[in-house]
């Protein structure tokens, strides 16, 4: 370890030195060269081929300019390479204004506005913040050696955890973490070690495995930066201040390394009441039972039973946690000494300096708290819940507390936990409310948390008297009594305006528009940041509940508006209905989703996760409560029914749209009725004509005992392809029993994407309309169009050649606009798209000039559409030529633009010099806009088995099919040396 942070750093000095020659400037450098163009081509005599160089320098002097401001602005949704540098600029200085701390008050309240006094009120609270209270570790072993915990972690586990780390597992988790995550002290990011591997990775491996061999860690390899980020504008207060520990890569990868391991035993280390960080469980699993049982609240009246739900707020949960509290519970959960060893080392050898302003300063060493931005941090802190929900099991076995049921079927639900997120649910009296101070009491004792009372609140059913309430929420301490509005963010109940209640994720969706400066996105940008982030901004709330249609609408709309744009308060022409942009881009659309579709896909995955999963606790609520004696695919609505339900029910509609059988034994499937067949989904075969009375199940179809087709008789029921259909579906070796499988995926596991394209056909079929667009274009060129490797705004473009948006003046002619205007170039005719680019008579000088008139004359010109449907028709065209024709058409539009904004005038060698430019920088990238936004290193990849424990088999598998038809497959078992097992 201590070899690597000496290489790390004698090269920070190297570059730092490197640095202050200048040659990292890409600013300096693309003012110094824009002077030279404008040297060389204001002569009398122009250079072209000095011009056409110093472009080329240009083009990449831009590329780093943007790759840097990309970096500072921490926008991970957009990749480099289509000319975003001013937007990256924008965001980056916002970014620093809202990061920026202005002033902060000190204990005695006086604001203080000098860096060094702000910079010493953060290291004094941080450090009293990460100081321990003093507990007694043995005191604590102790107790927590006395809660309801039994031994979760096997030998086997344990076995697996400790394995002897593998060069290929390293690697996996450098290229697992961020690669432009803001980088710790050492000053290095994900993207050195990713593009470096070759060189850096063989210290990496041996400083990684000295760690797991020794048990030693390096403390300046440990040693991190606390960046304080305002969680209100114009933050003063300490409290109102979120830490976020930038770790450095290098301990990073050890940590990364040991989240993995842990990440993949949690499931059966924690309970099922903590959904955060453990992976199968999600979130959305505590919004609707934490809905259900507020609309249980709600709706009861009467009863001698009344209930109440806590909402328990811990202050700076993960900072307050203490090392023995944490230690103990991991000893008492059985992982082994050598396990705990590691994770000891990693969290207690870490030191801190408080990011100022991005000035560091101070140093201190902790004794209690965990690091938010170390990978580890939130897997340890699901395990310190499990103390506190062992104590709660405690209380419910000596009922002390009771917690509810929502139905009679339904389980006891006693607390709900994402993180540091508590939703706690007992009887409505003074006994449990007792009983619960004295459990927080001895959770915050043995923990280190602190209850923050200003910001938990109280929620009591509708048969406690409003005097009682204020008494149990006195004695609990709690100010906010029956407020609570919202759980994790969303709703906790939905009143009778639903577009009311969700009307804030719209209110969000349009600030996010608003802030956004479209002139400073190319449309290719502008199509990234809808779909990675203004599509993105609703899915959580769709995951959970059915918006209303007109909320549904109305985001589609403001997503259009933002695309087409607005000026002046006034709409501009939106050339493609919403609609048809929705359609996929091999339909001849830009694959934009539409939400009310999109919607029905999200709660259709939540149906899907309670019809395969029926032990998690959210089918069990909801089994319990709306189909005790049935299966999901049958439940109904029902009465007193939640909006949660109504939603899910709703999500269940389309997958039973999707839903066929798989043939097992054939017991289970009706042969003319249930839908089996996988070429004819979602219909049932139908019989030859003139057969009736065929009735029974699809095993008699099947030769008992062979595991093969009874051909003759399909021949005597069904046509030849309905026979070579069936004859397609494999018969399994053994029997086994038939089972629903959704349709839309080889696996037969439904995804959220294979659901949305489901919504979208059944809505299609619905309205009855046709599938293709304007255009009668085979899928194969619209795909054709997007992989064509130039920059994505050019993809764009062809784009709006074929379908005939680009607004020409016959374009906006058509589309009420006054006048036709004569073409701006030539003033010869009507400017139409066959003009511009095929009779314009300065566009025949470029395609002479381009030496592409030969190819003029084996196309049609009265068709834009027809000519590129030619042009992209596969073997039509070597990929040299199309990107020449893309750039002659790019430059012919580009020109106009030109007369028609800036009125300037062709010339063609300047236009030809560009031209071949353009031409010669696609050639040099053969793939330049498809390459990843960080290079993986060079050189193999290691093999698989070398990361195989030694006893172990290494299975590979691979096969193919043929939707409708055959398909095949085939296996083999290695040792860990390669040595073939089996076949």
């Amino acid at each position: 370890m201590f070899r690597l942070w000496c290489k790390l750093k004698a090269l920070r000095h190297r570059l730092y030195e490197w640095s202050k020659l200048g040659k990292s400037n890409s600013e300096r450098k693309i003012r110094s060269l824009q002077r030279e163009w404008d040297v060389t081509r204001g002569a009398i005599d122009v250079d072209w081929g000095k011009l056409r160089e110093i472009e080329s320098h240009l083009r990449a002097a831009w590329v780093d300019e943007e790759i840097y401001w990309r970096q500072k602005s921490r926008v991970g949704w957009l990749k480099e390479g289509d000319q975003n540098s001013s937007y990256f600029h924008n965001v980056t200085r916002a970014r620093r204004r809202h990061n920026c701390i202005h002033s902060l008050k000190d204990p005695a309240g006086n604001s203080v506005t000098s860096e060094e006094g702000k910079a010493l009120i953060a290291n004094d609270f941080y450090t009293h913040l990460f100081t321990s209270g003093g507990l007694d570790s043995q005191s604590v072993l102790e107790k927590v050696g006395a809660l309801q915990i039994e031994r979760r972690v096997t030998d086997r586990m344990n076995s697996r955890l400790t394995a002897e780390v593998s060069p290929e597992e390293i690697r996996n988790s450098v290229f697992q973490i961020g690669a432009t995550q803001a980088p710790g002290s050492d000053g290095f990011t994900g993207v050195f070690y990713r593009k470096f591997w070759e060189i850096v990775g063989p210290d990496v491996i041996m400083a990684v495995r000295h760690f797991f061999d020794t048990g030693s860690l390096l403390k300046n390899c440990n040693h991190t930066w606390l960046v304080l980020l305002p969680k209100v504008d114009n933050a003063e207060n300490m409290r109102d201040l979120r830490p976020i520990s930038l770790c450095q890569f290098a301990y990073k990868i050890i940590a990364k390394i040991l989240a993995e391991r842990l990440a993949r035993y949690l499931p059966s280390i924690v309970s099922p009441g903590q959904n955060g960080f453990v992976r199968g469980r999600q979130i959305v699993d505590n919004v609707l039972i934490g809905h259900e049982v507020m609309q249980y609240l709600k709706n009861k009246r009467v009863g001698k039973q009344s209930f109440m739900a806590v909402k328990v707020d811990m202050e700076k949960a993960y900072d307050r946690v203490e090392w023995p509290f944490l230690f103990a519970l991991l000893e008492k959960l059985g992982f082994s000494a050598q396990w705990i060893r590691w994770l000891w080392v990693c969290v207690s050898s870490s030191s801190f300096s408080v990011l100022m302003n991005g000035q560091p300063s101070g140093y201190f060493q902790t004794s209690r708290g965990l690091r938010q931005g170390d990978p580890l941090s939130p897997l340890l802190f699901a395990i310190c819940t499990e103390g506190f929900a062992a104590l709660l099991r405690q209380a419910l076995s000596s009922r002390a507390l009771s917690g509810l049921r929502i139905s009679p079927r339904c389980p006891v639900i006693s607390h709900l936990f994402f993180a540091d997120d508590s939703y706690l649910f007992l009887r409505a009296s003074r006994a449990e409310c007792a009983s619960l101070m004295v459990l927080l009491h001895q959770y915050e004792e043995l923990s280190g948390q602190k209850v923050n009372l200003d910001k938990s609140a109280v929620c009591f059913s509708r048969n406690v008297l409003p005097r009682d309430a204020q008494e149990m929420g006195q004695l609990l301490g709690i100010g906010a009594i029956g407020v609570t509005d919202q759980y994790l963010g969303l709703p906790s109940l939905v009143g009778r305006s639903k577009y009311d209640t969700f009307r804030y994720i719209e209110e969000r969706v349009i600030q996010k528009l608003q802030g956004w400066k479209q002139q400073c996105l190319s449309w290719a940008a502008k199509e990234v940041l809808l779909k990675a982030v203004a599509n993105a901004l609703p899915i959580y709330g769709m995951s959970c509940f059915l918006f209303p249609l007109t909320l549904c609408r109305s985001l589609d709309r403001h997503l259009a508006r933002f695309w087409w744009g607005v000026k002046q308060g006034e709409r501009r022409i939106h050339w493609v209905s919403w609609k048809a942009m929705c359609l996929g881009k091999q339909e001849g659309g830009l694959g934009f989703r539409r939400f009310e579709e999109f919607n029905q896909a999200l709660l259709a995955k939540v149906a899907w996760r309670i019809w395969k999963d029926p032990n998690s606790l959210l089918a069990r609520v909801y089994k319990g409560k709306y189909f005790p004696n049935s299966s999901i695919l049958s439940a109904r609505t029902g009465s007193l029914t939640s909006w949660g339900w109504r939603g899910i029910l709703r999500g269940r509609d389309l997958l039973l749209q999707g839903l066929r059988w798989q043939i097992g034994s054939g017991d289970s499937v009706e042969v003319l009725t249930d839908n089996w067949v996988p070429a004819l989904h979602p219909f049932p075969p139908k019989p030859r004509q003139g057969i009736i009375g065929v009735e029974g199940k699809v095993a008699s179809l099947i030769c008992p005992n062979q595991g093969v087709w009874r051909v003759d008789c399909l021949r005597q029921i069904f046509e030849e392809d309905t026979v070579k259909a069936i004859l397609a579906i494999p018969l399994p070796i053994k029997v086994v029993p038939d089972r629903l499988v959704w349709d839309g995926e080889i696996s037969g596991c439904y995804t959220v994407k294979s659901g949305y394209h489901k919504a979208v056909e059944l809505r299609r079929q619905k309205e009855l309309q046709v599938k293709a667009v304007a255009l009668s274009w085979d899928r194969s060129l619209w795909k054709r169009i997007w992989a064509t490797p130039i920059p994505p705004k050019l993809r764009y473009f062809i784009w709006q050649l074929v379908r005939g948006v680009l607004p020409t003046g016959e374009a906006l002619s058509t589309r009420g606009m006054e006048g036709l205007e004569p073409c701006p170039v030539c003033g010869e005719e009507v400017e139409s798209l066959e003009h511009l680019f095929f009779r314009c008579r300065v566009a025949l000088q470029l395609w002479e000039g381009a030496e592409l008139h030969l190819l003029r004359d084996r196309f049609p010109l009265n068709n834009i559409s027809i000519f590129w449907r030619r042009v992209l028709e596969e073997g039509n065209l070597d990929r040299s030529t199309l990107m020449r024709v893309v750039a002659l058409f790019w430059r012919v539009w580009r020109a106009r633009n030109w007369v028609v904004f800036d009125f300037t005038q062709f010339i063609v060698p300047v236009l030809l010099s560009q031209f071949r430019s353009q031409v010669t920088e696609w050639d040099s990238v053969p793939d330049n806009q498809q390459r990843p936004p960080f290079p993986g290193p060079g050189g193999p990849r290691l093999a698989v088995r070398e990361s195989v424990p030694p006893g172990e088999l290494v299975l590979f598998v691979d096969g193919a099919t043929l939707r409708g038809s055959h398909g095949a497959g085939g296996w083999v078992l290695q040792d860990p040396s390669g040595v073939v097992v089996a076949p």
